[in-house]
């Protein structure tokens, strides 16, 4: 059939096939996905923090569909790419393609380096996330670019010497040895690809686990650092001065100011009768009619 039809028409096969397939992979990959998450995923993240999660749920809508909505759209990218570079390739060398092995050669010098920069860019990428509050939003960028090339350098330098080094043992020729390592060098560079990507994305899922670990553990310290007070108004109407009159309010202070375009001016008569208290992280400190205040600096 490949044989009989038009360039133009294989990289349409190719492209839609492509896009089909991803768009089912990316649908099966999120129901299964959350079907782990609300199993195993709620006993681990129990096991790690101690206590019983209150309120989790393995379904997030939004997240569902810009999962789903990031991967079709990566599908389709790619399956553009394959097909500019499908309709350029002859018709003969794509039905061999399945039967041209992708063999590597050992070059110790090309090897040698590539274990140096894996190294080295894990390095930089893990000592940026280690320091991220001196490097701030840019250890994010930093880490993103060298980890992923320092993981697949380091995958495919290792894979690749580990292969054709076995392959001139004593065991290669023991039972299926042979035969195994041959599979493996047939296509050891597209498995280390792949193999870079699979510890990728379970990086970014450990990630995304440690971030939602932290916030839960951030809860208490956030709620005592903020303010004394849980909510401060200005200028309520009437309708919010009503409802606010109903709650049983463990402390409540009124506070009058007049704003210009630079300077917020407050009567200190109300802080000698309500003293204003800010909050830092663990203690608090109250401020009376004499002390200058400075608020969002304690």
């Amino acid at each position: 059939m490949m044989l009989g039809a038009k360039q133009s028409k294989i990289g349409q096969l190719i492209l839609v096939e492509t896009t089909v397939i991803g768009t089912i992979a990316s649908v099966v990959g999120a129901i299964v996905g959350c079907g782990l998450t609300g199993s195993i995923g709620a006993l681990l993240m129990q096991h790690m923090l101690g206590e019983k999660l209150h309120h989790f749920s393995a379904v997030y809508g939004p997240a569902v569909v810009a999962t789903i909505g990031l991967y079709i759209g990566l599908f389709l990218v790619a399956g553009v790419i394959n097909r500019l570079a499908l309709t350029k390739t002859p018709v003969l060398q794509l039905l061999k393609g399945d039967s041209q092995p992708n063999r590597p050669t050992l070059k110790p010098v090309s090897q040698i380096l590539q274990v140096v920069f894996g190294l080295s860019f894990l390095v930089v990428g893990y000592y940026a996330m280690s320091h991220i509050k001196q490097l701030n939003l840019a250890a994010i960028p930093i880490a993103l670019v060298t980890i992923v090339l320092g993981t697949y350098f380091l995958f495919n330098a290792i894979f690749v010497w580990l292969v054709v080094l076995l392959k001139r043992t004593n065991w290669a020729t023991r039972g299926l040895g042979n035969f195994t390592l041959s599979q493996l060098s047939f296509r050891i560079r597209n498995y280390t690809k792949i193999l870079s990507i699979v510890s990728i994305l379970f990086a970014l899922a450990l990630g995304a686990i440690t971030v939602g670990i932290g916030f839960n553990r951030q809860i208490k310290t956030m709620a005592t650092a903020n303010s004394a007070y849980s909510a401060a108004l200005v200028d309520p109407s009437t309708k919010t001065n009503h409802l606010i009159n109903k709650l049983n309010l463990a402390t409540k202070a009124t506070y009058s100011q007049k704003e210009t375009k630079s300077t917020v001016y407050y009567n200190a008569g109300e802080f000698g009768q309500h003293p204003f208290q800010a909050t830092g992280l663990g203690e608090t400190t109250v401020f009376d009619s004499a002390k200058k205040i400075k608020i969002g600096n304690t």
